[in-house]
């Protein structure tokens, strides 16, 4: 799968794949290798890249998926995020102050947890959608006013239909 990876405000790729309790890692220049990860105790690590050993403790940061990582002296704040929950955030509406929902990928709507007029936070639950063989939980991106609901349980929808709109700020 491909992460992107962004260590003190630096981006970079990778391509990561785990086997037989190993990664495979590849950048985009090419390079690519075997990472060995072993957790010691807790946030506490040892990974082995090639002939080489690091020894490191990893912490969670707020609750934006930030992790922090001291190695030696050094200190790396660091934040990951796969290109698949990027593009369905994209494509889904879900980012603050949007005032539609779209569906992620087509897919079978199994219920709406919601109704024209209703109060709603964010993160709840708007409706439950069934595509390739998952129940995904649409969830509000914001708090608001829902203005109008697209669809109803048992609705096929295709990629990027609107499912939900929320009166505007």
């Amino acid at each position: 799968m491909k992460y992107e990876i962004e260590i003190d405000g630096e981006n970079f790729e990778i391509d990561l794949t785990e086997r037989d309790g190993k990664f495979i890692y590849q950048f985009p220049d090419g390079e690519r290798g075997e990472i060995s990860l072993k957790e010691l105790n807790k946030g506490e690590f040892f990974l082995k890249r090639g002939s080489k050993n690091y020894h490191f403790y990893s912490a969670k940061k707020g609750n934006g998926g930030e992790i922090v990582i001291s190695h030696g002296n050094c200190t790396y704040e660091i934040k990951v995020s796969d290109y698949r929950s990027k593009i369905l955030k994209k494509i889904s509406g879900v980012e603050e102050n949007v005032n539609k929902v779209l569906a992620p990928m087509p897919g079978k709507i199994v219920s709406v947890n919601i109704s024209e007029g209703e109060e709603v936070e964010k993160n709840s639950v708007l409706l439950v959608m069934e595509a390739m063989k998952m129940e995904n939980l649409i969830k509000s991106p914001r708090s608001g006013k829902i203005k109008k609901v697209y669809v109803k349980g048992g609705d096929s929808v295709e990629a990027k239909a609107i499912l939900v709109e929320f009166f505007e700020e």
